[in-house]
């Protein structure tokens, strides 16, 4: 990747750079080297960080998953420096399961996971703040995942559990599975990222009438006031330890 940039940013005057292009997440090899399940375990599967500073509605997930292990089980977090089979371990557990629930960050922020389980044919089942986002990206809920309420996760969970609603959900897994296998691979982002670099041309574009909305309250943070207050908490360490970008605006000194 270093060769790369240095390839072919060589002639190019930094100034003259772009600042910014949104490359979403994407899902890779390991996630779509199988084909769709016809009989997948009829319980939800969760998985990824569990932390409630900034997963607090999948903590809460978590610990509701404790209390339901008859229709939901629990993917232990394996960290982000695991063994090199881990991602294909973690894939054919996705894709053993009809239902895959994951939450956005505090931050309405499109995770890997949000790709990774339709690619493998399982149905995403995902807090719908991010819908407009997905959108954007050429997933909308009902025909690709479906999308749930912050505050009322409960109705999506016992929605999938129901076996009068599966044909219908195996018809939204398969446009899902078919939709990122097409579109929102690695190999796509690659793709897309070359453009950029060589004609300036961005790929994804954020949702012109996107507009930010607080993700409070919700179930795992049901006292609004409380719930902001520690969104503007999380949200300035986060900014503040990643820079936020901030360093694409400071003068570039010779």
């Amino acid at each position: 990747m270093d060769d790369y940039f240095a390839k072919i940013t060589d002639s190019v005057n930094e100034r003259d750079l772009p600042l910014t292009v949104w490359l979403p997440h994407s899902s890779g090899p390991d996630f779509v080297n199988a084909s769709f399940n016809e009989y997948p375990i009829n319980k939800i599967i969760l998985s990824g960080k569990l932390g409630s500073n900034w997963y607090p509605l999948r903590h809460w997930l978590g610990t509701y998953q404790q209390e339901h292990r008859g229709v939901m089980d629990l993917y232990q977090h394996s960290g982000y420096y695991v063994a090199d089979n881990q991602s294909a371990i973690y894939a054919s557990y996705l894709r053993s399961y009809r239902t895959a629930i994951t939450t956005t960050l505090i931050f309405q922020y499109v995770i890997a996971k949000i790709f990774e389980i339709p690619s493998t044919g399982a149905l995403l089942a995902v807090n719908r703040d991010v819908a407009p986002l997905l959108a954007a990206l050429g997933m909308n809920e009902g025909e690709h995942y479906v999308g749930f309420d912050r505050r009322d996760p409960e109705a999506i969970i016992w929605w999938v559990n129901d076996a009068r609603n599966w044909p219908e959900i195996d018809r939204i897994r398969r446009a899902g599975m078919e939709l990122v296998r097409e579109r929102h691979l690695v190999a796509n982002r690659v793709k897309a990222l070359d453009l950029f670099m060589t004609e300036g041309e961005a790929v994804y574009q954020n949702p012109p009438t996107l507009h930010l909305t607080s993700p409070c309250p919700s179930r795992a943070l049901p006292d609004e006031s409380a719930c902001q207050a520690r969104f503007d908490r999380e949200s300035f360490y986060k900014c503040d330890r990643w820079f936020c970008g901030a360093h694409s605006l400071l003068p570039l000194w010779s």
